[in-house]
């Protein structure tokens, strides 16, 4: 497995903005803002549009497939630990062997490369240089819960529609946008914008179940498409697809084991 692969298997299987100044975003920059409608602007998203899922460490067991022009990953079993808001931590295999395991924290990812005994060690803004696409910790974990990223101090933007809400949350680097629907007070799709180079993710979500008081999507797929730095016309479409077969919430502790073996090398 490629490094780059692993990242996108974090990144766009799991859930930064940097604090900068606001911009406006023309509507048709991203396809979940298209059409008519009035944007209010709001400092919270209030209970009556939105409830994000309230656990303290949630965990998984899920399939992964990921393909790309170079790379194609069918049906990989994958298990997710979480604790909400602090670090998430996950462990693949295939054919009943661990391929990667990674843990993903506010600071950074950590990845280690089972089949190729490589390891990797990046900030947020190494990532953002590798993928071609700025990414943090709250924006992660929003993709995997299918929650609106929060941010202290950050205000929104919402348009209501009769059964669906669009949330809209912005600075001077990205965009990201929740299509939120208004009975299940769920996010139904997401998509995060980088205004500097037109790079977006987008998830669909599906099959919303109950876990606990709350209710999460168990089948989610996500599209990365990323233009190329040397030919502006092309771009790496990339797409992560995950089933979870379960999902538990706990309030006892989970482990979060990761310690890279003496004889496996730095990536970079």
């Amino acid at each position: 497995m490629t490094n780059k692969a692993a990242f996108l298997l974090l990144v766009l299987a799991v859930g930064a903005i940097t604090g900068c100044k606001r911009q406006k975003i023309h509507r048709e920059q991203v396809a979940l803002a298209t059409g008519e409608g009035i944007f209010m602007s709001m400092d919270s998203i209030p209970d009556s549009l939105s409830a994000p899922l309230d656990f303290r460490y949630l965990s998984t067991r899920s399939k992964i497939s990921f393909k790309s022009r170079k790379q194609n990953i069918d049906n990989a079993s994958v298990t997710f630990r979480m604790k909400k808001d602090s670090a998430i931590w996950m462990s693949a295999s295939m054919m009943g062997l661990e391929v990667l395991r990674g843990i993903i924290s506010t600071e950074g990812v950590r990845i280690m490369d089972r089949v190729g005994k490589v390891y990797t060690e990046a900030t947020y803004r190494d990532l953002a240089g590798k993928l071609g696409f700025p990414l943090d910790y709250p924006l992660l974990q929003g993709f995997f819960l299918a929650d609106i990223p929060v941010y202290p101090g950050q205000g929104f933007e919402v348009r209501n529609d009769a059964s669906q809400a669009l949330v809209k949350q912005s600075d001077s680097y990205i965009a990201i946008y929740n299509m939120i629907d208004r009975l299940s007070k769920k996010t139904i799709a997401m998509e995060a914008v980088d205004l500097m180079t037109d790079n977006r993710a987008r998830a669909g979500y599906s099959n919303i179940q109950q876990v606990g008081a709350g209710t999460i999507p168990y089948n989610l797929s996500v599209d990365l498409s990323i233009r190329s730095k040397t030919e502006d016309l092309n771009a790496d479409q990339l797409r992560v697809a995950l089933s979870h077969s379960s999902v538990s919430i706990t309030d006892s502790t989970l482990s979060f084991p990761f310690q890279v073996p003496i004889n496996y090398k730095k990536a970079f």
